[in-house]
């Protein structure tokens, strides 16, 4: 029984985890860009950019980069590419 609820728990955690979705994060946002929260992990992408359209979507770029620690408060951080959030850190 206990080995039927624990595989039970366990499917629904990834289950749970295929289906993450990102929200809009506007708390974050600075002039420019748009952001969103993901699992405690921030995504960046530029106001009215291709990689934008795409993340609305698919939930999610096929290729980026991951910054940990490297947003604001510490967070992790997830864009384009590592310009993205340079530029998005200095403002």
């Amino acid at each position: 029984m206990k080995n039927s609820v624990l595989a039970l728990l366990i499917v629904l955690c990834i289950a749970g985890l295929a289906f993450a979705k990102s929200t809009p994060a506007p708390e974050y946002a600075k002039a420019g860009f748009v952001t969103f929260l993901e699992d405690g992990r921030l995504w960046i992408l530029k106001e009215g950019s291709k990689d934008l359209a795409d993340f609305q979507k698919n939930g999610e770029l096929a290729k980026f980069v991951v910054i940990p620690g490297g947003g604001p408060k510490g967070m992790t951080v997830k864009s384009p590419d590592k310009e993205i959030i340079e530029e998005y850190m200095a403002k």
